[in-house]
């Protein structure tokens, strides 16, 4: 299962793809089993994608509704310059993220 710090890297990511929506931005649900996205034509929740360690299922069964898990696929894990920024950028004191091991 996925450490609670790929968790929050994978979740932050995924936090930076807004999709515009007309006069609004659209976002989906991040939780650490996956990432929920809305469908722009039915407006119905779906599963995006899984972090690693997690099925589909488990998620499922974690939901309090019918979720769409046709298209979904696993989180992919951040990259090492995404890994940096969040340390450098976003928290570099740490406060969220852990220090990178040496």
């Amino acid at each position: 299962m996925a450490s609670e710090i790929e968790s929050k890297i994978m979740s932050l990511r995924e936090a930076t793809k807004l999709v515009p929506n007309g006069a609004h931005i659209s976002l989906g649900g991040f939780t650490t089993l996956g990432v929920l996205r809305f469908d722009g034509r039915t407006k119905r929740a779906y599963l995006a994608s899984y972090h690693p360690g997690v099925t589909p299922k488990q998620v499922q069964e974690n939901t309090g509704f019918r979720l769409d898990v046709s298209r979904t696929k696993e989180t992919e894990p951040p990259t090492e310059a995404e890994i940096k920024i969040l340390h450098e950028k976003v928290d570099p004191k740490c406060i969220f993220l852990k220090k990178a091991e040496e």
